[in-house]
């Protein structure tokens, strides 16, 4: 019996937050690795940082990570990467993203 492969339509706001066109600068990556480390790229700055809550600025809005013992180990101007006992991650929106 030949296998069939369902495609599932991504939500609307998945795409939105996912898709770079030249119109629009690119998006944040945000790579969560377990529950110790958090590397995020394309971030505009550092908002606040304490050893339970830090907020980085994205160009949408801002991540917010909070944990215990956080800490940045590295920041350049294209990379962030936070190490503790993360807790929780989430994103603020403060702009609208402009849809296709």
């Amino acid at each position: 019996m030949p296998q069939t492969t369902t495609k599932r339509r991504l939500p609307q706001w998945l795409r939105l937050l996912t898709a770079q066109s030249p119109l629009q600068p690119s998006l944040a990556r945000i790579d969560v690795i377990g529950s110790s480390h958090v590397m995020v790229e394309l971030h505009s700055g550092l908002l606040e940082l304490h050893a339970t809550k830090v907020r980085i600025g994205l160009f949408h809005g801002e991540l917010v990570i909070e944990g215990q013992q956080l800490e940045v180990r590295k920041m350049t101007s294209e990379e962030l990467v936070v190490d503790g006992t993360i807790a929780s991650v989430w994103i603020q929106m403060e702009k609208k993203i402009p849809a296709r």
